[in-house]
């Protein structure tokens, strides 16, 4: 799954609604999300099981730059 090149995402699909989200095959990329906080992702991925137990690609440097970003 990747996301990226979305200048104006800020939210994601709530992970809560489905508690058991596994990513079966794959990884997970997030990246050129001007206006996407990362504690926005990492909320999300820490309710999603990658089965594959490959690491998540989240970038620092361009996720969430052009933001108000509450970082706690």
């Amino acid at each position: 799954m990747t996301v990226s090149r979305n200048p104006n995402l800020q939210e994601l699909w709530d992970a809560r609604t489905h508690p058991n989200l596994t990513l079966m095959e794959g990884s997970v990329e997030f990246l050129e999300n001007a206006k996407l906080c990362l504690s926005v992702i990492n909320d999300t991925m820490n309710l999603i099981h990658i089965a594959s137990g490959k690491k998540p690609v989240i970038s620092e440097t361009t996720n969430g730059y052009s933001a108000i970003c509450m970082y706690v």
